[in-house]
């Protein structure tokens, strides 16, 4: 089936655990889970996850940004690919959701 690209839900919550502690910021899965249900219902947020054989091997957040000096642009605030998953692509085709996200 090879990988599909997608929206992160508030299921994907304890997959999703290790990833975000693979960028340093340790959490609990109670924690995780809520600030995740949150984002999920914030249409200036998005949130991709590359998922492969029911595997989640990464994820990019991105969220709509306002300045008083610039039109609105996204601005990624997360991005992590499974360390063996990584020197695959899933990191360019993450942004690339992100991107197609932002153009939306």
């Amino acid at each position: 089936m090879g990988i599909v690209f997608r929206s992160a839900r508030v299921a994907d919550a304890e997959n999703l655990l290790g990833l975000v502690e693979e960028l340093g910021y340790p959490s609990s899965l109670e924690r995780l889970r809520a600030r995740l249900a949150r984002l999920t219902t914030l249409s200036e947020h998005a949130l991709f996850v590359a998922e492969e054989a029911g595997a989640l091997l990464g994820w990019i957040h991105v969220q709509e940004f306002h300045s008083l000096a610039a039109d609105p642009t996204a601005l990624v605030t997360g991005l992590v690919v499974d360390p063996g998953a990584r020197r695959r692509g899933l990191g360019g085709q993450l942004l690339a959701q992100a991107e197609d996200w932002a153009r939306a």
